[in-house]
């Protein structure tokens, strides 16, 4: 629901003076408070709609520390933001906050290629790193569907996981060092190129995940790894999620190096075929559909991954194929990509990815449907996950028709029920996208007294 015109001057007037002090600080053309300006800021992939009062452009790491320090003297709540691709509120600012946006800090330093690393600016999207760093034949492996808008600091500040987690681990294990500028105004220094520094505590490792409560991750250098210079991707129709999980092993024990391994329900499957307008690549009607992928290594091809395939006993898999061309690998994986475009072009929709044991995963998603379909009926549920990793993404979409209130009941109702049976597995409520304002009041389920004592 919009704000009211009325509200959203309000907002904007709200913290006026202490705007001014800002622009004081770091100059008029390094902050906006133009509403068209604002706006493009208070939102982001999640559902809630925020109400800036201004957005501060710093363009230095000192700037940075400089505007928290004064924002901390000055009482004025403050929210970083990156690519603003985050599913939980973690960017959204709320009654008025000043907007403190990297987007000015994009600096990309030359590739160490001894030291396989190289240090960037918070702002730098992830496909700019990713693209900076190809010519020398490295990657920083962190990959999602949000690449080209995802920035590098806001990657740390979650720590961003992604469809290659089962191959390299999550944003955590890529980090060398960091510049981080603490909430009153210092200016940490941690930005080391070095794989080996057991100087007592890592501070660097708290900043990553903490969503910015901690500190604003100014830049960073980053770990790279070889790039991957040859995949092959599979499809599979799988007859049951027992089988989707005997088949990983299966690829596991592949001669190949196991990439990413997704599942993907049958409902999730028709609905992005039909926002596609394409066809499955298996003309299989089956409950669950697998992308995966391996590394290949020199002198293999897909030749030899198809000799794999047709040999090895995959006990459950209906049908597969392996891709032909670069064309068909592009169009599974745009598949994989669109799932979230697909089901929220039906209507009003939410998202949530949880955790559990990679061994509880089929344990755990039979009782979930078996309690949707018990108590919940009326649901318009989805599912589908890195399952690799045991995270599993659940999405439902509202009836049309229902108020603003109505609809957040609904959907509250959804995220009670989802964590409650998250919390009994022994999982987390936020696998990968991580708390944000959209999940403060679940954060308890999954995390003892004593965890967020420490937190608070």
């Amino acid at each position: 629901m919009r704000p009211s015109l009325s509200y959203a001057l309000s907002m904007s007037t709200r913290f006026a003076k202490e705007f001014d002090s800002v622009e004081a600080l770091v100059g008029a053309p390094q902050i906006s408070r133009t509403a068209s300006t604002v706006e493009s800021y208070q939102e982001d992939y999640s559902l809630h709609k925020g109400h800036a009062g201004a957005v501060v452009f710093p363009t230095s790491a000192t700037m940075v520390a400089d505007v928290l320090g004064l924002c901390s003297e000055l009482n004025l709540p403050v929210v970083p933001s990156g690519g603003r691709t985050g599913f939980v509120g973690g960017a959204i600012p709320l009654e008025g906050a000043l907007v403190l946006s990297l987007d000015r800090m994009r600096t990309l330093d030359a590739v160490d290629v001894a030291a396989a690393s190289v240090r960037v600016d918070a702002g730098v999207t992830t496909e700019e790193v990713i693209e900076h760093c190809k010519p020398h034949g490295l990657t920083w492996p962190i990959e999602m569907a949000s690449n080209g808008s995802s920035q590098i600091g806001g990657n740390i500040s979650t720590n961003a996981g992604g469809v290659h987690v089962v191959r390299y681990g999550m944003t955590r294990n890529w980090i060398l060092g960091m510049k981080v500028a603490t909430m009153d105004g210092k200016l940490l220094d941690m930005e080391r190129n070095l794989y080996k520094n057991n100087t007592y505590w890592d501070l660097g490792q708290l900043f990553i995940g903490s969503e910015g409560t901690l500190g604003v991750v100014t830049s960073a250098v980053l770990k790279l790894a070889p790039l991957v210079t040859r995949t092959e991707t599979l499809f599979l129709a799988v007859e049951s999620l027992e089988k989707v999980i005997g088949t990983l092993q299966a690829c596991r024990d592949a001669p190949f190096t196991l990439h990413a391994y997704e599942f993907i329900d049958r409902k999730f499957m028709v609905e992005v075929t039909k926002f596609l307008g394409t066809k499955a690549p298996l003309d299989v009607d089956a409950p669950y559909y697998v992308v995966l992928e391996f590394e290949v290594a020199q002198g293999e091809d897909a030749t030899s991954v198809m000799e794999w395939f047709q040999n090895v006993n995959l006990d459950g898999v209906i049908d597969g194929l392996v891709a032909q061309n670069s064309a068909q690998r592009a169009k599974i994986w745009r598949l994989r990509h669109d799932l979230a475009p697909a089901v929220y072009s039906l209507g009003a929709g939410k998202s949530l990815d949880v955790s559990v044991s990679l061994s509880q995963v089929s344990e755990f998603v039979h009782k979930l449907r078996a309690e949707v379909l018990a108590q919940r009926p009326q649901w318009n549920f989805f599912l589908m996950g890195h399952v690799a990793d045991g995270n599993v993404h659940t999405h439902i979409v509202a009836p049309k028709g229902l108020s603003a209130a109505e609809q957040k009941a609904y959907f509250d109702d959804y995220e009670s029920f989802i964590y409650s049976m998250v919390a009994e597995a022994g999982g987390s409520i936020a696998a990968e996208h991580g708390i944000g304002i959209d999940r403060r009041d679940y954060l308890k389920m999954c995390r003892t007294e004593a965890e967020l004592m420490l937190y608070r």
